[in-house]
């Protein structure tokens, strides 16, 4: 028997359609929203009767942006901790005026207030408040490994912040919100999830307007692996746990994209 991965589809297609009439009108049809995604309408009628595994991150990522709305917000349903009436309440929360509308491809920009979020998640918190102005670096894997490793090739590069995910759900969560130059990502079992969320992260624009850079871990290295994490985006794949070495010449990378440090002058 095979077992849907996320089995909340229904809930996903409700809101689909709730957001599309929305913006196209009460007459839209099922079939408007398959072809959104690229599927014939007999196709997409089975992912509404959660036949089908249709709420894979591309597609999530493609709906988010026919839909305006963020790509969290459908990958929170889909991952099904999120409602439909809690979507609507957080995305009409967070309707702007006509004259401040989002510009596409352009991260937001918005100030690091991280006081609560630090305590939890990032690996300086004083650090990260205060001088992660520059670059946002991120570590995604199942218990935290690598955290001190990363703390300690952080610790030579003041300018930057660094954070940690225990799993890919609050992952993706910080992702979101923080848009970060590096990721570092521990794709744990390598299934066809964590190859999605590798696709999410590296499709997510960062803060300094370049698309995210991920590094993909991995404990086996083989063909199975690393083809499918490179077509997911990974622009790096290698062992995990991940090594101070990699840290160290990743973050060097970082730097130089982000280019020379702004003196202050005097």
């Amino acid at each position: 028997m095979k077992t849907l991965r996320h089995p909340p589809s229904k809930e996903l297609w409700k809101f689909c359609m709730e957001r599309l009439r929305e913006l196209r009108g009460p007459d839209t049809r099922e079939r408007d929203l398959a072809n959104i995604l690229g599927f014939e309408h007999s196709r997409a009628v089975r992912w509404k009767e959660g036949q089908m595994y249709v709420d894979r991150a591309e597609y999530l990522v493609r709906l988010a942006d026919a839909l305006d709305v963020e790509t969290m917000l459908l990958v929170a349903m889909a991952s099904g901790t999120l409602t439909v009436e809690q979507a609507h309440r957080q995305l009409a929360g967070a309707a702007k005026p006509d004259g401040d509308k989002k510009k596409r491809g352009v991260p937001r920009a918005e100030p690091l207030e991280v006081a609560s979020d630090a305590s939890l998640f990032a690996v300086d918190g004083a650090k990260f408040e205060t001088g992660g102005g520059r670059g946002v670096v991120l570590l995604v894997s199942a218990n935290g490994e690598g955290r001190v490793e990363l703390g300690q090739a952080l610790g030579r590069h003041t300018d930057l912040g660094g954070m940690v995910a225990t799993g890919v759900a609050i992952g993706l969560c910080l992702a979101e919100r923080y848009r970060p130059e590096l990721v570092f990502l521990d794709l744990g079992l390598a299934n066809v999830h964590a190859f999605e969320s590798c696709r999410v992260l590296s499709s997510m624009t960062s803060r300094a307007g370049r698309r995210t850079r991920v590094v993909a871990g991995t404990a086996t290295m083989t063909d199975a692996v690393e083809k499918p994490a490179l077509m997911a985006g990974a622009a790096n794949v290698t062992l995990f746990p991940f090594s101070s070495s990699l840290f160290e010449s990743e973050l060097d990378r970082l730097e130089e994209r982000l280019g020379p440090r702004k003196v202050a002058r005097r």
